[in-house]
């Protein structure tokens, strides 16, 4: 294994070229008719690995392009001054931007608990029970507070904070249910992998939309979960709830951060294709039900001509 400017030349230009497919699923309403949520999976995990390790291995079969990657490398070994070259200034850019984004994440870790702990001392507690009759699962705690106005799980606490705020039965089940599957599902940590990313391609302009889009996928991921054993009136009246809180969402909230998981992000586009994304998963499994019930019925009819059953 080695680290090479043409081993960043071609992590950067493969990453590009994942991260536009993904942007493309992920924001053109027809896409997700195509592919769901396992393939974006896999797609997210191999551009993510890919940018993690951008280096050469054995195996690895080089392309020569001297008609690119030769004119870079002579850039890359221009003297500026002295003995300096151009890619010692460069990466001395990178390292200083990346010791800088460090500190800046690091103190918005420490921003996020502090402030957690203020709104623990200054909310009302409860847990998941209070509010779901016969629920089974994992009794996480539940704070009610006006410190937020959108539902959330905050840094790495496993806690559900829910605005101070009347929300019906209804729309109060499908948050928590939401929520706690935040929490299972450890997006918090996926989270922070990312924005690890980030800092390390902070000059790379599509990991940002990468961010983005995988913020996305988490909610549509936790939607498909939360509404999968649903009825059909139950994935409407999800989708509602969604709506609901996108109304009542009065400004962007001031702890929207790296640290935060909201229900609803402030976009009205990402919520239309979560809803989107909800009534096609909604009318496929209407399908397989009915390919289901047909199957049965033939498999009755079967029996009954040749069996007499």
């Amino acid at each position: 294994m080695r680290f090479s400017a043409s081993s960043l030349f071609i992590t950067l230009c493969i990453s590009f070229l994942l991260i536009l497919l993904l942007d493309i699923l992920l924001s053109y309403k027809r896409s997700y008719k195509l592919f769901r949520t396992d393939f974006i999976t896999v797609l997210i995990v191999v551009v993510v690995l890919r940018m993690f390790v951008p280096l050469e291995f054995k195996f690895t079969k080089t392309i020569i392009v001297p008609t690119i990657m030769n004119p870079i490398i002579v850039l890359l070994q221009y003297k500026i001054y002295a003995n300096v070259q151009v890619y010692q200034f460069l990466l001395l850019v990178w390292v200083l931007g990346i010791i800088w984004n460090l500190i800046k994440w690091i103190r918005t870790i420490q921003i996020t608990k502090d402030m957690y702990k203020r709104i623990e001392n200054h909310s009302e507690h409860y847990h998941i029970s209070d509010f779901i009759n016969n629920y089974q699962e994992e009794n996480y705690v539940v704070l009610r507070t006006n410190y937020v106005s959108s539902p959330m799980v905050m840094g790495f606490n496993k806690t559900i904070l829910i605005p101070d705020v009347y929300l019906s039965q209804e729309n109060l089940k499908n948050i928590l249910l939401h929520e706690t599957w935040h929490i299972k599902n450890h997006d918090i940590y996926t989270k922070q992998i990312i924005n690890l990313l980030v800092i390390m391609y902070w000059w790379f302009i599509p990991v940002y939309r990468l961010r983005d889009k995988i913020d996305l996928f988490l909610e549509m991921r936790v939607d498909n979960q939360t509404t999968n054993p649903f009825s059909k009136e139950e994935i409407m009246k999800y989708m509602h709830t969604l709506i609901e809180i996108q109304r009542n969402i009065q400004s962007k909230n001031e702890l929207k951060g790296q640290s935060t998981h909201f229900m609803i992000q402030d976009n009205a586009h990402v919520l239309e294709y979560r809803i989107n994304y909800l009534m096609d998963g909604m009318y496929r499994k209407k399908n397989e039900q009915n390919s289901n019930d047909c199957r049965i019925s033939s498999s009755i009819t079967y029996k009954q001509h040749y069996f007499g059953v």
